[in-house]
């Protein structure tokens, strides 16, 4: 296997472990969107009870699922072609 792709796939595993937690964060904090309260909370507050909201982070959450993916299929191109310049206009 080669240098080139095998950070490829090493750099989409961490993405994808992220994305990976975040989803798991989400569910564990049942995504909560509001905060109901007899006092006024701050914005402290309310950012965290609510900062693993899938409104918050979902967005991020995909990018970093989808980019998990892209890499990893760039080291498997790699791996096959053996030569990242001709296929991948891209720096690791």
């Amino acid at each position: 296997m080669s240098q080139d792709s095998l950070s490829f796939f090493d750099l989409g595993e961490k993405f994808l472990r992220l994305a990976k937690y975040s989803s798991e964060e989400i569910v564990n904090n049942n995504n909560s969107y509001s905060v109901l309260s007899e006092r006024l909370l701050t914005a402290q507050e309310i950012d965290d009870a609510t900062k693993w909201c899938d409104v918050n982070v979902s967005v991020p959450t995909l990018f970093n699922f989808y980019h998990g993916i892209e890499l990893i299929l760039k080291g498997a191109i790699v791996l096959i072609s053996g030569n990242p310049q001709e296929n991948i206009n891209l720096v690791i």
